[in-house]
């Protein structure tokens, strides 16, 4: 879900692709720390390191600046939360936003949640199919419905994510094989 949080950070111009990141291993927020995966931190890292490491802190960093409705739509636009229309049975998941947790929990939504499900944690609940579309989305530019036969028609939309982003996002998933 990294992935997710970066494209919307870097669309949104909340977070730059060239400026450095200094993970001291949590960010704190409102009195409470919110931890890198790596407790004593990465130290300096330029974005891709980052996410090629799986650094928290970029993360925390854009879910300070959007609002989890805003996280929820670029979430979408990858294919999260929607069912993918597979032959097989399957469920939608969960992208949260202010309405879902008003009418699941009866509660507002805390800046502190969006924390939480800018790495992928939280109330977010998606299908491994939908992460396999998803990756396979940022690798073509397309969001392909899944198919089991070869003679099935290939459908595919154009994903909603500039060409720029898609190729950082590309370099960044290569680095996680090469040095991550």
């Amino acid at each position: 879900f990294k992935l997710v949080t970066w494209a919307a950070g870097l669309e949104e111009h909340v977070f730059d692709q060239n400026a450095e990141v200094n993970c001291l291993g949590y960010v704190t927020f409102c009195g409470r720390k919110y931890f890198c995966m790596k407790h004593f931190g990465h130290g300096c890292l330029l974005p891709k390191q980052a996410l090629a490491h799986s650094c928290n802190v970029p993360c925390f960093k854009i879910a300070c600046k959007l609002r989890v409705d805003r996280l929820a739509l670029y979430a979408q636009r990858f294919g999260l939360g929607q069912k993918t229309n597979f032959l097989l049975p399957e469920k939608t998941g969960i992208v949260p936003t202010n309405a879902w947790k008003k009418a699941t929990k009866g509660e507002r939504w805390w800046t502190g949640d969006t924390l939480s499900v800018s790495i992928g944690q939280g109330y977010l609940l998606v299908t491994p199919l939908q992460i396999a579309r998803m990756v396979s989305s940022i690798c073509t530019g397309y969001l392909v419905k899944p198919r089991m036969l070869e003679h099935e028609e290939i459908e595919r939309r154009h994903l909603e994510i500039s060409h720029e982003i898609l190729v950082f996002l590309r370099g960044a998933m290569k680095e996680v094989v090469i040095n991550g």
